[in-house]
């Protein structure tokens, strides 16, 4: 985009507008919610998400002598 200020309305159609050149219609339901969705929660940390899941992450490590960490405790 050139730097203006992205405008959408998403209820009662969905209009999309930079400056006021209008953007092209999306052709899917799904596009639409994906978009409403990024726009309506676009100040939210992004996810983080493993690169394995947690049972393939287990699987991949050996417990065989492993042991506990030492926390230190001042109290």
């Amino acid at each position: 985009m050139d730097g203006k200020a992205l405008h959408a309305r998403l209820l009662g159609g969905m209009d999309l507008r930079s400056g006021e050149r209008r953007l092209g219609p999306l052709d899917s339901a799904r596009a639409k919610s994906l978009l409403a969705y990024l726009l309506l929660h676009r100040d939210a940390p992004p996810p983080i998400t493993p690169t394995k899941s947690p049972a393939t992450d287990l699987r991949g490590r050996s417990t065989r002598g492993a042991t506990a960490p030492e926390y230190a405790y001042s109290g």
